[in-house]
């Protein structure tokens, strides 16, 4: 059963929101919108006693996959050409997805994955980061501490890969093609490994996010090497 986080605005209470339902306006206490993929979308008043909004994610939150390539000591990273309506079109970010029911994050990055690129990363896969994002930010809720967005990297290998002419500088899958195996995985139209400094530039926040991530993890591990740590 769905659970109420927001308690109804009260007729008396400022309200600094406005809502629209089928074009009209309406003096609204509290609404909810479900999705059973994304989730619940609720308005009304919030414990800081004003009326706002939150998110809650069905699963406990999201992955964020970073495949990797180093190439004569440059770390090229994946992403996918997807389409995205909110950005204009077509954008280049990182593969990820929300968690389904019943599954935790890891299985999550796997499955993700194989839908948007064709290829399994289940032997090699490891999390790189070690708390998760959003978690029980202004906007997003989550219930239990691990719920919320984690990243995880996998490294591919050199013949895994080959040479493209797409953006005439890269690598991409050998098969040269992505192979999506969902409705939503039909959005994606390529997989491409971006030098890291493209990859800072990106307008999408997760992908950044995620090859900052990647980048402090290896150097991390650089380090130990160094002092004989690992």
């Amino acid at each position: 059963m769905r659970k109420d986080y927001l308690k109804p605005i009260p007729n008396s209470h400022k309200k600094n929101w406005r809502v629209w339902i089928n074009g009209e306006l309406v003096n609204v206490q509290h609404v909810a919108i479900e999705h059973p993929d994304f989730g619940i979308i609720e308005y009304g008043l919030r414990p800081e006693n004003y009326d706002g909004y939150i998110i809650q994610q069905p699963g406990g939150g999201g992955s964020v996959i970073v495949p990797y390539f180093i190439k004569n000591d440059e770390l090229l990273i994946g992403l996918v050409l997807q389409y995205r309506a909110m950005m204009g079109g077509k954008v280049w970010n990182l593969p990820r997805g929300y968690l389904d029911p019943g599954e935790n994050h890891l299985e999550t990055a796997i499955r993700e994955t194989n839908e948007e690129t064709g290829f399994d990363p289940a032997k090699r896969i490891y999390q790189i980061n070690t708390k998760p994002m959003n978690s029980d930010n202004s906007m997003f809720l989550t219930e239990k501490p691990n719920d919320g967005v984690h990243y995880f990297a996998f490294q591919v290998h050199p013949d895994e890969v080959e040479a493209t002419t797409e953006l005439g500088r890269t690598y991409c899958f050998k098969d040269g093609i992505v192979k999506p195996r969902t409705p939503d995985g039909e959005k994606i139209f390529s997989c491409i490994f971006f030098p890291l400094n493209e990859v800072f530039d990106l307008r999408d926040q997760y992908s950044v996010v995620g090859a900052i991530k990647l980048k402090r993890h290896i150097d991390q591990l650089a380090t130990a090497k160094d002092y004989g740590y690992c």
